[in-house]
């Protein structure tokens, strides 16, 4: 008789391993913002890591680290936010052009340039975050002034 929650592999076994401190950093912000547990995002690329190398065949193709695997997660992540923050600027910079004066922001009525600030303050937060991730070796200096980009356009219609 088994307790507690069913097992998510039928056959497993722990694996304790020590990290960088950055690692551990790195997917505990990661958990939080996926709300997923940090056991669950290190079993996934390793899974891609062990699918992709294909264990146990003698003809190994290029072999990624988990490292790398989170690297690719995080740079489409990134890809994916700016694109959102790219419309948003668009509608806005449409919306302050028509003279509107307060726009819905996550269900309430706010004057626009609460909203513009909002958003300035949000890409500044990925501009952050941006930095933080270049000590994965990931190189994010075209995000980065895209980002940047988006705030000066934003500073415009403030």
């Amino acid at each position: 008789m088994s307790r507690g929650r069913p097992r998510k592999y039928e056959n497993s076994s722990f694996l304790g391993v020590w990290v960088p401190a950055e690692l551990k950093n790195f997917l505990r912000e990661l958990s939080f913002k996926t709300r997923r547990s940090m056991g669950e995002l290190v079993v996934e690329a390793l899974l891609n890591y062990y699918k992709e190398v294909k264990v146990g065949n003698v003809e190994v193709r290029e072999e990624k680290s988990a490292r790398s695997i989170l690297r690719e997660l995080e740079l489409r992540r990134i890809e994916r936010e700016l694109r959102a923050h790219e419309r948003d600027v668009e509608k806005l910079e449409k919306l302050r052009a028509r003279n509107v004066m307060h726009v819905t922001y996550r269900g309430m009525t706010i004057p626009i340039w609460d909203a513009i600030v909002r958003k300035q303050n949000s890409l500044h937060g990925l501009m952050k975050k941006m930095a933080k991730l270049e000590q994965f070796d990931l190189k994010l200096g075209k995000y980065a002034e895209k980002a940047k980009e988006l705030i000066e356009r934003l500073e415009e219609i403030k």
